[in-house]
C-alpha cells in the first residue's frame, strides 16, 4: 500500500511530498520492491523522478511503449495523463503492460507482467 500521495493541490503539497519521500526512502533497504498505485505525479514532477533515483524504474518507461494514460477514466473525456504508476527495482523486468477501465473508478488500472531477474 502506498503512503498518502494526495494530489499536490494548494495546501496539500507537503502531504504529497512526504508521501513520495517515504517511497523514495525504501531504496535504503535490502528488499526487492514493486510499488503500484496513484502517485498523483508525472515525469514532469522532479520529486517523482527523484524517488526513482538510481535504484527504481517506472514500468511504463521500461516497457518502452510510451505513456499509459490512466486519468481521467469512465467519462466523456479521454485519458490524457499518466499519474498512476508501477515502480519497481531495476532487478524486475516488465513484460506486457496495458490500462483497463474499472467500473466506478475515475482512474484506469495498470496491468503488467513482471518478472524478477536472478541476482
Amino acid at each position: 500500500m502506498l503512503p498518502n500521495t494526495s494530489p499536490s493541490t494548494r495546501g496539500k503539497q507537503s502531504v504529497w511530498s512526504s508521501g513520495l519521500d517515504s517511497i523514495s526512502s525504501l531504496k535504503n533497504y535490502d528488499h526487492t520492491y514493486v510499488l503500484m498505485g496513484d502517485y498523483n505525479s508525472t515525469w514532469d514532477h522532479s520529486i517523482f523522478r527523484s524517488l526513482l533515483g538510481s535504484r527504481f524504474v517506472d514500468s511504463s518507461e521500461q516497457a518502452g511503449e510510451g505513456f499509459h494514460m490512466t486519468y481521467p477514466a469512465n467519462s466523456d473525456l479521454p485519458s490524457v495523463i499518466e499519474i498512476d504508476h508501477i515502480v519497481h527495482d531495476k532487478g524486475v523486468v516488465v513484460g506486457d503492460m496495458k490500462t483497463v477501465e474499472i467500473a466506478g473508478s475515475d482512474h484506469k488500472a495498470l496491468l503488467a507482467t513482471l518478472e524478477a531477474t536472478a541476482d
